[in-house]
Protein backbone atom coordinates (compact mmCIF):
# COMPACT_ATOMS: atom_id res chain seq x y z
CA UNK A 1 0.00 0.00 0.00
CA UNK A 2 2.40 2.47 1.11
CA UNK A 3 4.56 1.86 -2.32
CA UNK A 4 1.19 2.04 -4.29
CA UNK A 5 0.98 5.59 -2.81
CA UNK A 6 4.39 6.61 -2.71
CA UNK A 7 3.96 5.70 -7.02
CA UNK A 8 0.19 7.67 -7.35
CA UNK A 9 2.03 10.56 -5.29
CA UNK A 10 5.20 10.71 -7.71
CA UNK A 11 2.60 10.54 -10.87
CA UNK A 12 0.68 13.49 -9.97
CA UNK A 13 3.87 15.40 -9.00
CA UNK A 14 5.03 14.68 -12.59
CA UNK A 15 1.63 15.48 -13.93
CA UNK A 16 1.84 19.40 -11.63
CA UNK A 17 5.21 19.61 -12.91
CA UNK A 18 4.39 19.01 -16.95
CA UNK A 19 1.17 21.15 -16.03
CA UNK A 20 3.01 24.18 -14.45
CA UNK A 21 5.91 24.20 -17.41
CA UNK A 22 2.58 24.57 -19.97
CA UNK A 23 1.15 27.24 -18.01
CA UNK A 24 5.03 28.79 -17.69
CA UNK A 25 5.47 28.33 -21.50
CA UNK A 26 2.27 30.07 -22.58
CA UNK A 27 2.43 32.96 -19.97
CA UNK A 28 6.02 33.44 -21.50
CA UNK A 29 4.64 33.63 -24.88
CA UNK A 30 2.08 35.64 -24.22
CA UNK A 31 4.05 38.05 -22.50
CA UNK A 32 7.17 37.99 -24.98
CA UNK A 33 3.92 38.69 -27.73
CA UNK A 34 2.65 41.97 -26.19
CA UNK A 35 6.68 43.39 -25.58
CA UNK A 36 7.18 43.22 -28.70
CA UNK A 37 3.76 44.57 -29.72
CA UNK A 38 4.71 47.38 -27.58
CA UNK A 39 7.85 48.54 -29.19
CA UNK A 40 6.97 48.56 -32.32
CA UNK A 41 4.22 50.65 -31.49
CA UNK A 42 6.77 52.89 -30.33
CA UNK A 43 9.14 52.16 -33.03
CA UNK A 44 5.54 53.65 -35.53
CA UNK A 45 5.49 56.29 -33.14
CA UNK A 46 9.12 57.69 -33.48
CA UNK A 47 8.90 56.94 -37.40
CA UNK A 48 5.88 59.41 -37.18
CA UNK A 49 7.49 61.86 -35.19
CA UNK A 50 10.57 62.16 -37.74
CA UNK A 51 9.08 61.50 -41.11
CA UNK A 52 8.09 64.50 -43.28
CA UNK A 53 4.84 65.90 -43.52
CA UNK A 54 4.32 67.36 -47.01
CA UNK A 55 1.02 70.33 -46.35
CA UNK A 56 -0.81 71.92 -49.58
CA UNK A 57 -2.93 74.43 -48.40
CA UNK A 58 -3.94 77.87 -49.52
CA UNK A 59 -4.18 81.24 -47.95
CA UNK A 60 -5.46 84.66 -48.91
CA UNK A 61 -3.59 87.45 -48.53
CA UNK A 62 -5.25 90.88 -49.21
CA UNK A 63 -7.43 90.06 -52.18
CA UNK A 64 -5.07 87.27 -53.53
CA UNK A 65 -5.00 83.52 -53.15
CA UNK A 66 -1.93 81.35 -52.76
CA UNK A 67 -1.30 77.88 -52.84
CA UNK A 68 1.13 76.81 -50.47
CA UNK A 69 3.25 73.87 -50.53
CA UNK A 70 5.45 72.72 -47.53
CA UNK A 71 7.11 70.20 -45.92
CA UNK A 72 6.14 70.28 -41.99
CA UNK A 73 7.96 67.28 -41.04
CA UNK A 74 10.95 66.83 -39.72
CA UNK A 75 13.01 64.70 -42.73
CA UNK A 76 13.39 65.07 -45.85
CA UNK A 77 10.65 63.98 -48.47
CA UNK A 78 12.30 62.40 -52.29
CA UNK A 79 10.98 61.70 -55.36
CA UNK A 80 7.58 64.12 -54.69
CA UNK A 81 5.30 63.88 -57.54
CA UNK A 82 1.82 65.66 -57.43
CA UNK A 83 -1.37 65.23 -59.31
CA UNK A 84 -4.12 68.00 -60.06
CA UNK A 85 -7.61 66.32 -60.38
CA UNK A 86 -8.90 69.70 -62.68
CA UNK A 87 -7.56 71.45 -65.47
CA UNK A 88 -6.32 75.00 -63.80
CA UNK A 89 -4.72 78.39 -64.97
CA UNK A 90 -3.36 80.83 -62.67
CA UNK A 91 -3.72 84.79 -62.69
CA UNK A 92 -0.75 84.12 -64.74
CA UNK A 93 -2.41 82.32 -67.94
CA UNK A 94 -0.16 79.18 -66.18
CA UNK A 95 -1.65 76.01 -66.56
CA UNK A 96 -0.65 74.34 -63.19
CA UNK A 97 -0.33 70.44 -64.07
CA UNK A 98 2.33 72.23 -66.76
CA UNK A 99 4.27 74.54 -64.26
CA UNK A 100 7.66 72.64 -63.81
CA UNK A 101 7.52 71.86 -60.07
CA UNK A 102 3.79 69.95 -60.44
CA UNK A 103 5.32 68.16 -63.91
CA UNK A 104 9.02 67.22 -63.09
CA UNK A 105 8.18 66.76 -59.46
CA UNK A 106 10.67 67.52 -56.45
CA UNK A 107 13.62 65.41 -56.41
CA UNK A 108 14.92 66.27 -52.77
CA UNK A 109 12.51 68.20 -50.59
CA UNK A 110 14.23 69.54 -47.47
CA UNK A 111 12.18 69.71 -43.67
CA UNK A 112 11.09 73.71 -43.40
CA UNK A 113 11.30 74.05 -47.06
CA UNK A 114 8.22 76.15 -48.80
CA UNK A 115 6.31 76.87 -52.30
CA UNK A 116 4.46 79.65 -52.72
CA UNK A 117 2.13 79.81 -56.37
CA UNK A 118 0.31 82.91 -56.76
CA UNK A 119 -3.33 81.50 -57.86
CA UNK A 120 -5.43 84.77 -58.60
CA UNK A 121 -8.08 87.53 -56.85
CA UNK A 122 -10.33 85.85 -54.70
CA UNK A 123 -13.39 87.32 -56.85
CA UNK A 124 -12.27 84.58 -59.58
CA UNK A 125 -13.04 82.06 -57.57
CA UNK A 126 -15.67 83.11 -55.45
CA UNK A 127 -17.50 85.28 -57.54
CA UNK A 128 -20.68 84.55 -59.19
CA UNK A 129 -19.78 84.82 -62.69
CA UNK A 130 -16.44 83.09 -62.65
CA UNK A 131 -15.57 80.54 -65.51
CA UNK A 132 -15.81 76.91 -63.42
CA UNK A 133 -13.06 74.68 -65.67
CA UNK A 134 -10.76 77.81 -65.17
CA UNK A 135 -11.20 79.03 -61.43
CA UNK A 136 -12.91 76.26 -59.40
CA UNK A 137 -14.25 76.53 -56.13
CA UNK A 138 -12.62 73.37 -55.08
CA UNK A 139 -9.95 71.08 -56.16
CA UNK A 140 -7.73 68.21 -54.96
CA UNK A 141 -3.47 67.96 -55.31
CA UNK A 142 -2.25 64.64 -54.47
CA UNK A 143 1.03 63.93 -53.47
CA UNK A 144 3.33 60.77 -53.44
CA UNK A 145 6.83 60.63 -52.16
CA UNK A 146 9.43 58.45 -50.65
CA UNK A 147 11.18 58.72 -46.89
CA UNK A 148 13.54 56.81 -44.60
CA UNK A 149 14.47 53.33 -46.95
CA UNK A 150 12.14 53.59 -49.45
CA UNK A 151 8.87 53.99 -47.31
CA UNK A 152 5.96 55.32 -49.54
CA UNK A 153 3.16 57.49 -48.74
CA UNK A 154 0.53 59.02 -50.84
CA UNK A 155 -1.22 62.08 -49.28
CA UNK A 156 -4.58 63.95 -50.84
CA UNK A 157 -5.35 67.45 -49.86
CA UNK A 158 -8.96 69.11 -50.61
CA UNK A 159 -8.24 72.72 -51.48
CA UNK A 160 -12.12 74.17 -50.67
CA UNK A 161 -12.12 78.00 -51.40
CA UNK A 162 -15.66 78.69 -50.28
CA UNK A 163 -14.24 78.43 -46.53
CA UNK A 164 -13.20 81.66 -47.27
CA UNK A 165 -16.37 83.43 -47.15
CA UNK A 166 -17.40 86.10 -44.98
CA UNK A 167 -13.56 86.11 -43.33
CA UNK A 168 -11.34 88.20 -42.92
CA UNK A 169 -7.96 87.90 -45.15
CA UNK A 170 -4.54 88.99 -43.72
CA UNK A 171 -4.19 92.27 -45.03
CA UNK A 172 -0.39 92.18 -46.29
CA UNK A 173 2.12 89.47 -46.13
CA UNK A 174 4.09 91.68 -43.57
CA UNK A 175 1.19 91.28 -40.40
CA UNK A 176 1.04 87.61 -41.32
CA UNK A 177 4.57 86.85 -40.95
CA UNK A 178 4.53 89.27 -37.75
CA UNK A 179 1.54 87.39 -36.27
CA UNK A 180 3.22 83.88 -36.84
CA UNK A 181 6.67 84.44 -35.94
CA UNK A 182 6.62 86.96 -32.81
CA UNK A 183 6.07 84.13 -30.37
CA UNK A 184 8.83 82.38 -31.80
CA UNK A 185 11.77 85.65 -32.06
CA UNK A 186 10.27 86.52 -28.56
CA UNK A 187 11.83 82.98 -26.74
CA UNK A 188 14.97 82.73 -29.24
CA UNK A 189 15.89 86.55 -27.88
CA UNK A 190 15.46 85.48 -24.33
CA UNK A 191 17.33 82.23 -24.81
CA UNK A 192 20.46 83.25 -26.85
CA UNK A 193 21.43 87.52 -25.95
CA UNK A 194 21.95 87.40 -22.22
CA UNK A 195 22.74 91.31 -21.92
CA UNK A 196 21.08 94.37 -23.89
CA UNK A 197 23.81 94.54 -25.98
CA UNK A 198 23.73 91.27 -27.29
CA UNK A 199 19.97 91.93 -27.51
CA UNK A 200 20.66 94.90 -29.81
CA UNK A 201 23.38 93.12 -31.94
CA UNK A 202 20.76 90.06 -32.84
CA UNK A 203 17.33 92.80 -33.04
CA UNK A 204 19.64 94.17 -36.52
CA UNK A 205 20.30 90.57 -37.35
CA UNK A 206 16.83 89.23 -37.16
CA UNK A 207 14.60 90.24 -39.74
CA UNK A 208 10.84 91.83 -39.56
CA UNK A 209 9.47 88.82 -41.29
CA UNK A 210 10.33 86.35 -38.66
CA UNK A 211 13.42 84.75 -37.28
CA UNK A 212 13.64 80.76 -38.01
CA UNK A 213 15.07 79.43 -34.58
CA UNK A 214 16.08 75.97 -35.60
CA UNK A 215 19.79 75.03 -34.18
CA UNK A 216 21.29 75.85 -37.34
CA UNK A 217 20.23 79.41 -37.12
CA UNK A 218 21.19 79.65 -32.90
CA UNK A 219 24.31 78.22 -34.51
CA UNK A 220 24.86 80.71 -36.82
CA UNK A 221 23.70 83.00 -34.36
CA UNK A 222 26.15 82.16 -31.11
CA UNK A 223 29.16 82.33 -33.77
CA UNK A 224 28.22 85.76 -34.05
CA UNK A 225 27.65 87.12 -30.86
CA UNK A 226 30.46 85.38 -29.36
CA UNK A 227 33.35 85.77 -31.95
CA UNK A 228 35.78 85.84 -29.14
CA UNK A 229 34.75 83.41 -27.23
CA UNK A 230 37.34 80.33 -28.38
CA UNK A 231 35.12 77.42 -27.39
CA UNK A 232 33.44 75.73 -30.43
CA UNK A 233 29.63 76.07 -30.64
CA UNK A 234 28.32 71.83 -31.52
CA UNK A 235 25.08 70.09 -32.20
CA UNK A 236 23.05 67.96 -30.12
CA UNK A 237 22.90 64.51 -32.09
CA UNK A 238 19.92 63.86 -30.67
CA UNK A 239 18.37 67.22 -32.11
CA UNK A 240 19.94 67.17 -35.54
CA UNK A 241 18.37 67.28 -38.59
CA UNK A 242 18.77 65.97 -42.06
CA UNK A 243 20.11 69.38 -43.19
CA UNK A 244 22.23 69.83 -40.08
CA UNK A 245 23.90 66.41 -40.67
CA UNK A 246 25.06 67.08 -44.31
CA UNK A 247 25.06 71.14 -44.14
CA UNK A 248 27.17 71.27 -41.16
CA UNK A 249 28.43 68.30 -39.99
CA UNK A 250 29.66 67.52 -43.92
CA UNK A 251 27.93 63.94 -43.67
CA UNK A 252 27.05 62.37 -46.87
CA UNK A 253 23.13 61.86 -47.14
CA UNK A 254 23.25 58.28 -46.95
CA UNK A 255 25.18 58.03 -43.52
CA UNK A 256 22.73 60.82 -42.51
CA UNK A 257 19.40 59.50 -43.12
CA UNK A 258 21.01 55.62 -41.89
CA UNK A 259 21.95 57.66 -38.75
CA UNK A 260 18.19 59.27 -38.34
CA UNK A 261 16.73 55.95 -38.79
CA UNK A 262 18.79 54.81 -36.32
CA UNK A 263 17.82 57.30 -34.07
CA UNK A 264 13.96 56.88 -34.70
CA UNK A 265 13.75 53.40 -34.24
CA UNK A 266 16.07 52.59 -31.39
CA UNK A 267 15.79 56.61 -29.30
CA UNK A 268 17.63 59.07 -28.51
CA UNK A 269 21.60 57.82 -28.45
CA UNK A 270 23.23 57.51 -25.10
CA UNK A 271 27.02 58.13 -26.23
CA UNK A 272 28.72 57.64 -29.49
CA UNK A 273 29.34 53.87 -29.29
CA UNK A 274 25.82 53.72 -30.32
CA UNK A 275 26.59 55.09 -33.73
CA UNK A 276 29.77 53.01 -34.17
CA UNK A 277 27.33 50.03 -35.86
CA UNK A 278 25.13 52.65 -38.34
CA UNK A 279 25.87 51.46 -42.00
CA UNK A 280 28.37 53.33 -43.88
CA UNK A 281 29.70 54.90 -40.23
CA UNK A 282 33.61 55.07 -40.14
CA UNK A 283 36.17 55.94 -37.56
CA UNK A 284 37.42 58.65 -39.29
CA UNK A 285 33.78 60.03 -39.65
CA UNK A 286 33.01 59.30 -35.86
CA UNK A 287 35.89 61.11 -34.70
CA UNK A 288 35.29 64.20 -36.67
CA UNK A 289 31.84 63.88 -35.63
CA UNK A 290 33.13 63.99 -31.73
CA UNK A 291 34.94 66.95 -32.48
CA UNK A 292 31.90 69.12 -34.10
CA UNK A 293 28.70 67.74 -32.19
CA UNK A 294 27.55 66.38 -28.36
CA UNK A 295 25.49 63.66 -27.89
CA UNK A 296 22.82 65.05 -25.11
CA UNK A 297 20.14 62.86 -23.82
CA UNK A 298 16.83 64.20 -22.88
CA UNK A 299 15.75 61.18 -20.33
CA UNK A 300 11.98 61.28 -20.85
Amino acid sequence: MILKALTMANQYSNLIIAVTSVLLFIVTAIYALFTRRMVREMQLARIDDLRPYIIIDTVLIGSMFHLIIKNAGRTAARKVSFKIDKNMETIWKNKMHEMPLFKAGIVFFAPGKEFVIDLGPHWLFLGKNNDESKYPKSFAITVEYCYFDNIKATESSLINLEEYFQTRPYPNEVTKAIENAGAAIGAGLSSIAKSSEKLSRLEELSSPTGLDLSQRTLYHLSRILNKDNKEEIKFDMNLASLKDLVLYLGLNIVLAEKILEKRCTQGYFKSYDDLKDVEGMTKEVLDNLKKQAIIYNPNY
